[in-house]
């Protein structure tokens, strides 16, 4: 019987681990009505205004669980304070549902992403991976002065 017992509670454990498992990996995508209903995301109306605004922009798309990520929104918070005023700084989570729109607005593929928009609103940098601290300055020195 106690041998019983200890089989019926792995059994057990192990469905609740599968269902968990099951559940992440194939939860049900955004209902297109939800994608499609104009509700725009905290990052969309973010970006929205921004553009509107005229400002130059970062858009980092990520994730909290890549490292790379995690590297790249390292180098976003160091240089964040040097261009406050110049170039308006926005994080985009690539694992939140309510940022669907932004994805494939942007056509992303992979994360980290980097956006870099000037004044006008046209792209002027894209990138995917970690770039190097030189470069990304450069490249926000070049919008932030427009």
């Amino acid at each position: 019987m106690n041998k019983n017992f200890k089989w019926i509670i792995i059994a057990i454990i192990l469905a609740l681990i599968a269902g968990i498992v099951y559940k992440q990996q194939f939860a049900d995508p955004v209902p297109q009505q939800e994608i499609d209903a104009g509700v725009l995301s905290p990052s969309e109306q973010e970006i929205d205004n921004a553009i509107k605004n005229g400002d130059s922009i970062w858009i980092l798309f990520r994730s909290a669980t890549c490292e790379p990520c995690v590297e790249m929104y390292e180098i976003f918070k160091q240089v964040k304070p040097e261009y406050e005023g110049k170039v308006k700084f926005i994080e985009v989570d690539a694992n939140d549902r309510a940022n669907i729109n932004l994805l494939q607005q942007y056509k992303l593929q992979y994360v980290p992403t980097t956006v870099i928009m000037d004044g006008q609103g046209n792209i002027s940098y894209h990138n995917v991976g970690v770039i190097p601290l030189d470069k990304l300055t450069a490249e926000l020195d070049r919008v932030g002065n427009q």
